[in-house]
């Protein structure tokens, strides 16, 4: 799983809207949280001849329909630990010692 990282800053998706998030309703896919292709697509304005297939990279339970078009890419530092929360489908980065994660 490559992650994009500019500035000294990695990518991390979060779902910003509400209803489900992208990555609290696929907490067994972790590697969406970063992957390159789907940063990519997000940045890239999430055109819909370019769609990855969630389901062959992230397996076959992957939710991908849920969450991916309010998809948002938040830039969290180089080495920082967080975690993911949702309210209502909207989710958030938020930093912690005791996050989950590193960026």
């Amino acid at each position: 799983m490559g992650k994009v990282v500019r500035a000294g800053k990695v990518a991390v998706l979060c779902s910003k809207s509400p209803g489900v998030g992208w990555f609290t309703l696929n907490r067994e896919a972790p590697d969406c949280l970063f992957d390159a292709q789907v940063v990519n697509w997000v940045l890239n304005g999430k055109p819909s001849n370019a769609i990855p297939d969630f389901q062959t990279k992230f397996g076959a339970s992957f939710l991908s329909k849920y969450g991916s078009h309010h998809l948002r890419a938040d830039w969290v530092p180089e080495g920082t630990r967080f975690s993911v929360v949702c309210q209502h489908g909207n989710e958030s980065v938020v930093r912690s010692e005791q996050g989950e994660f590193v960026a």
